[in-house]
């Protein structure tokens, strides 16, 4: 039992080093630190390893649209045709990466889980919610949700997002700074993943993050 762990292990060590090399060869260094650090996420255990890299997906298109695009191909081998939306808008100057909030996360949680058991579609109690979890990651009165049906992996629940212009929006938009993420089943769609903006928190502005 022990010798197939250690057999398990060193594959699964191997294949990180490689794919690593393989993304290493594609981009710089400077692409690759832009790559790392838009992983905000990458602590929060509320975050499952897909939502992790939802969250990664978002920062890249807000700070860098290109270079998302051709991480996306290198990564996931998507049709170019589906990449347009991403590589049509520039950066804008001083955006914020977007951080993980835990009250976000819970907004979220709740939404999804509802409408997954209820059937519903849209933005039910959101002034509710917003009350019961923003006043915890907000000092601003900036706050925005998106809602995402049928989609399983990260990247298409993305580009999905992406070619929405409101949903867009939202990734896009300067004065978000916190997220929260949430993906769960859903009676009609299977799944149905909810992202919950904000503006930056008291803490936030208090050390400047």
């Amino acid at each position: 039992m022990i010798g197939k762990l250690k057999f398990f292990y060193t594959l699964f060590f191997c294949y990180v080093l490689i794919v690593g090399n393989v993304l290493a060869q594609d981009f710089s260094d400077a692409e690759n630190a832009i790559i790392r650090k838009a992983n905000t996420s990458r602590f929060a255990i509320y975050h499952g390893r897909k939502m992790k890299e939802f969250v990664r997906l978002m920062n890249l298109a807000r700070l860098d649209p290109d270079l998302c695009a051709r991480y996306i191909s290198v990564e996931y081998q998507i049709d170019p045709g589906r990449l347009k939306v991403v590589k049509n808008f520039r950066p804008r100057a001083n955006i914020e990466k977007l951080r993980p909030s835990l009250g976000l996360h819970l907004s979220a949680w709740i939404h999804a889980v509802f409408s997954g058991w209820s059937g519903n579609t849209g933005h039910q109690k959101f002034e509710l919610r917003k009350l019961m979890f923003l006043n915890f990651s907000t000092i601003t009165g900036f706050s925005g949700e998106n809602c995402e049906y049928g989609s399983k992996d990260a990247v298409d629940i993305f580009l999905s997002l992406m070619h929405s212009p409101g949903h867009r929006a939202n990734i896009l938009n300067r004065y978000y700074s916190r997220v929260g993420v949430s993906k769960k089943w859903h009676v009609n769609y299977k799944r149905n993943t909810v992202s919950v903006f904000s503006g930056p928190t008291f803490w936030d502005k208090l050390f400047k993050r």
